[in-house]
């Protein structure tokens, strides 16, 4: 790709994402790795990693707020894409599914 700018070759084997995180925090550290979650005291909702954003960005107040609503927005997003597969899983037959509400704009 583009000087500077990487794209993985193959695809990882499913689960395999936590040891690709740890080789790259062995290799480079953890200045460049963001972690985040999205959840109350007793639960997560959503928790990720997002590489390449500094790890003290919330240590800015008017970016740790940004932040916040960003990350709300992808939890939602990232569970509208799960509803589906849930559904889909559940459901005697596929093509009768229902169509979860989150997955076509609805929020919690």
């Amino acid at each position: 790709m583009e000087r500077g700018k990487y794209r993985l070759k193959v695809a990882p084997k499913p689960f395999q994402v936590a040891e690709l995180i740890r080789g790259i925090r062995e290799k480079y550290g953890d200045k460049m790795i963001y972690e985040w979650r999205v959840g109350g005291h007793l639960w997560t909702l959503v928790e990720g990693i997002i590489f390449g954003l500094p790890h003290n960005m919330e240590e800015n107040p008017v970016y740790k707020a940004v932040l916040e609503v960003l990350l709300i927005r992808l939890a939602n997003i990232f569970n509208a894409i799960v509803e589906p597969g849930i559904t889909a899983k559940m459901s005697k037959d596929i093509k009768k599914a229902p169509i979860p509400y989150t997955a076509v704009g609805g929020s919690y």
